[in-house]
């Protein structure tokens, strides 16, 4: 998240950034903030009806079955997406390392770590999903909130 960090920090400062592009750039992060709700909305959706457990193998996939699986994957990208153009909004500096980054919603492809169940790893990723809409919202608050540097005479 530092790429993203980093290019809003660029966006809010930079002179020649605009009342609109920085809106622009909130206005990604919004919508990836709903790509997360849904997601949230997915694992809460599997807490409450957990079905069978998972095989052996401990793939979070098999535990959550393919179709939420499918979803999650699906929003990741738009989420990613989302970023790296917020990212790329802020020139090279920023989105030279965007997509080397950890993904916003994690794709549900992990391993269980040992004596974890699938209940246990969608408790935690709402913990860190909710974490990353908070850090989105301070993102957007300074976006919005910006005095860009102005031009030295």
């Amino acid at each position: 998240m530092k790429s993203l960090e980093k290019a809003v920090s660029d966006i809010s400062q930079r002179p020649a950034a605009s009342a609109k592009e920085r809106e622009e750039a909130a206005g990604l992060l919004e919508a990836a903030i709903r790509d997360i709700e849904s997601a949230v909305a997915i694992w809460q959706d599997y807490i409450a009806n957990p079905g069978e457990p998972g095989k052996a193998e401990r793939s979070i996939t098999t535990w959550i079955g393919p179709e939420r699986s499918k979803q999650l994957h699906a929003l990741s990208l738009q989420a990613q997406a989302r970023i790296e153009q917020v990212c790329r909004m802020a020139g090279p500096p920023a989105s030279r390392f965007v997509a080397l980054e950890e993904d916003l919603i994690e794709a549900p492809y992990a391993q269980l770590k040992s004596g974890s169940s699938g209940p246990d790893f969608a408790r935690q990723a709402v913990v860190r999903l909710n974490e990353r809409i908070a850090f989105l919202r301070e993102l957007i608050a300074r976006l919005r909130n910006a005095q860009p540097l102005r031009r030295s005479a």
